[in-house]
């Protein structure tokens, strides 16, 4: 019985050992996980701040490009309706100008038939 009770704590002694040694292991392990975690974690939270960062100037840069857009399409309007009064009113002389001229023809013709009529 006695040899039966050394061999059964025996075993039970290398079992706690053998569970210590696992458990220490496994204990290392994690903590070797934990701190590489950690350090993941920082550098994470570090391209965060800086993707923010760049997050912000690319709105400020697409704000200004936006800007500068609708500046150039204000211009293009500006000058198609520049152009488009300035054809107008080009047309309106050139009108004009001939109505004037087409008169004084009518004018003159009606003169000479007057004489040759006399």
């Amino acid at each position: 019985m006695r040899q039966k009770r050394r061999e059964v704590e025996r075993c039970v002694k290398q079992a706690i050992v053998q569970y210590d040694t696992e458990m220490t292991t496994l204990q290392s392990t994690r903590d070797s996980l934990v701190a590489q975690h950690t350090a993941v974690h920082e550098e994470v939270c570090c391209q965060e701040a800086e993707l923010l960062l760049v997050k912000r100037q690319h709105d400020v840069i697409a704000d200004l490009q936006r800007q500068e857009d609708e500046a150039r399409m204000l211009a293009i309007q500006a000058e198609f309706c520049r152009e488009r009064s300035a054809r107008t009113i080009q047309r309106a002389w050139q009108h004009y100008k001939i109505k004037k001229m087409l008169k004084k023809a009518h004018k003159k013709g009606k003169k000479k038939k007057l004489s040759i009529a006399k």
